[in-house]
């Protein structure tokens, strides 16, 4: 068509793109709880509490979006900070005023 070969003509269209917001990886597994109330996951030590040592929590994961449940109880959702390793309960407070 045009004197083009097939390649050429692929070569020189638009490609499709996907539309929307990129989807995320998503899924659920499970992890013990630490003596110390942390649970490991995604490279990372998340703090749940010393009250929860030695159970099987269950991890439901969206990208850095995590939920963590013990049985039938959530126990802590959080979205994981990348820049540290422990995910602390509280957010540290600032030493400037």
């Amino acid at each position: 068509i045009g004197g083009q070969t097939p390649q050429q003509r692929y070569d020189a269209a638009t490609k499709a793109t996907p539309s929307g917001p990129v989807q995320q990886h998503a899924g659920v597994t499970q992890r013990p709880v630490t003596s110390t109330g942390v649970v490991a996951f995604s490279g990372c030590s998340i703090i749940i509490g010393r009250c929860w040592a030695a159970q099987t929590a269950t991890v439901y994961w969206q990208g850095d979006r995590v939920s963590i449940m013990i049985g039938d109880t959530v126990v802590r959702t959080l979205t994981l900070d990348r820049s540290v390793r422990y995910q602390r309960l509280t957010p540290k407070l600032s030493t400037t005023s």
